[in-house]
């Protein structure tokens, strides 16, 4: 997941980390029914455990400066969340998730 400003190109990834595969794919261009292929076919994986969700670290709305510390530092994998409370988000008891960002701003 990177912005839309310095993106790398194959050749820059593959000099710096050979064993790295790296291809870029804007969706936000993709037609609706390519994005919406895309997405079937990605719950279709997560559904028959084929890939995993990446993991997440949850840090209480108190704690918003470590989160943001934490990113700065660009050490994590996964997502860094803020939440009201420090609960467990891979918890299969959940009914709906709210997903925000991603869109440049």
């Amino acid at each position: 997941e990177i912005g839309k400003r310095d993106i790398w190109s194959p050749c820059s990834v593959q000099v710096e980390r050979g064993d790295v595969a790296y291809e870029l794919l804007a969706v936000d261009f993709l037609p609706p029914h390519r994005t919406f292929e895309m997405l079937k076919k990605t719950a279709m994986l997560l559904a028959d455990g084929s890939i995993t969700p990446l993991p997440q670290v949850c840090h209480g709305i108190g704690s918003v400066h470590s989160a943001l510390r934490q990113m700065s530092q660009a050490k994590h994998i996964g997502k860094v969340v803020v939440c009201p409370s420090t609960q467990d988000w891979s918890s299969d008891s959940m009914d709906h998730v709210l997903v925000v960002g991603g869109a440049g701003s």
